[in-house]
């Protein structure tokens, strides 16, 4: 544990004198912005600039050759404890009682996180089979991914920006995302938000977003506003 606090307090020292000799700081949100000044109360505020990032839309693809099991649920991004992908398993688990059919694809880089929710996943009765990964996925696979899913799932309980969300609006597919960090301030009306600490408010997301036609439309539709902004 003193390693942890020792890395920490030269971390925080290192950014301090990073923020303080800085000209100027970027910050990809406001929640970012906020974050900054929580932080490191002595920065001043006309230093920091909010700039979003920018969405580059990937190709449409026509490639066929991943192991999609229709219909899927997608979630791409890496698999590190503040993504949250342990209570989507559990709130998974519970909506594949009552919705066998469905299954769940995780697209990310194939690293010692992933391989940990690998081994719990196992472990589990009735889901192992419809939980599939598919590690470091190309360009055209993501494109591929994106067009096909029912419903994109974004559970993070922190984030700067957020991209995968807004990748998968403008595939036209309708998004549940956490109502943590920035996640509201960047996608807006354009989602189903939940609880990240939640798995019921998951589920329902999930319930929604894959049975309520009328609801997916009007997602699908307002996704086209917040790509506006990016």
């Amino acid at each position: 544990m003193w390693r942890f606090w020792l890395k920490y307090y030269v971390y925080k020292k290192v950014l301090s004198h990073a923020l303080k000799k800085s000209k100027s700081i970027i910050a990809v949100s406001n929640n970012t912005k906020k974050s900054i000044q929580k932080f490191f109360p002595r920065t001043p505020e006309n230093k920091i600039h909010v700039i979003y990032e920018g969405l580059t839309e990937l190709a449409h693809s026509t490639d066929n050759q991943l192991p999609i099991k229709n219909p899927y649920l997608l979630y791409v991004g890496n698999a590190y404890p503040h993504k949250n992908l342990e209570m989507l398993i559990r709130a998974f688990s519970l909506f594949h009682k009552t919705h066998p059919s469905v299954h769940l694809i995780l697209a990310g880089k194939g690293d010692v996180f992933y391989e940990r929710l690998k081994r719990k996943i196992m472990k589990l009765k009735g889901i192992k089979e419809h939980v599939h990964f598919i590690a470091s996925p190309s360009d055209g696979d993501l494109a591929l991914l994106y067009q096909n899913a029912k419903l994109y799932l974004f559970p993070s309980r922190q984030e700067g920006f957020g991209l995968p969300p807004l990748e998968a609006m403008s595939a036209g597919v309708p998004v549940a995302s956490s109502n943590a960090s920035c996640m509201p301030e960047i996608l807006g009306d354009a989602a189903i938000y939940f609880d990240p600490n939640d798995a019921a408010e998951l589920v329902h997301a999930m319930e929604v977003g894959v049975l309520d036609e009328v609801r997916r439309k009007d997602l699908i539709e307002e996704g086209h506003n917040p790509l506006q902004k990016y």
